[in-house]
């Protein structure tokens, strides 16, 4: 718990950037079986393909203070990041919608290496 309040700065910040445009629907039956459902209906709404997408940088660059080399530490800046998964977000079934582009993967993956975090999350979903 100690360690959590000292980092509390570090691990609950975020950047959002959204974009109103219109999303892909999927007809119901394109939803999860056996999913959690948000309110009532849920069988007969359209499902959207939203995905989230989770990086890690395996690398952290080594910082110097003062001539004197210090450890590796997730505070430090990364080189790079890879993909860890990315999970649908929105009850869809994966085997029905299509998945995350390659190009948008590497695009998101470019971001996230980017920000300077040695985890973050981007959220993406198909539109119109």
């Amino acid at each position: 718990l100690a360690l959590r309040r000292a980092r509390k700065g570090c691990l609950f910040r975020g950047i959002v950037f959204k974009e109103g445009v219109p999303l892909q629907e999927y007809p119901a039956s394109c939803r999860e079986k056996g999913g959690t459902t948000r309110g009532g209906m849920a069988e007969y709404r359209p499902v959207l393909n939203e995905w989230r997408l989770w990086f890690a940088s395996p690398k952290f660059s080594v910082c110097t203070l003062g001539g004197q080399k210090e450890k590796e530490s997730p505070d430090s800046v990364p080189l790079e990041a890879e993909v860890l998964c990315a999970v649908p977000n929105s009850l869809q079934d994966p085997s029905q919608v299509d998945g995350v582009p390659s190009d948008v993967q590497l695009f998101c993956q470019r971001v996230a290496a980017a920000t300077g975090n040695p985890y973050v999350t981007v959220d993406v979903a198909e539109t119109l």
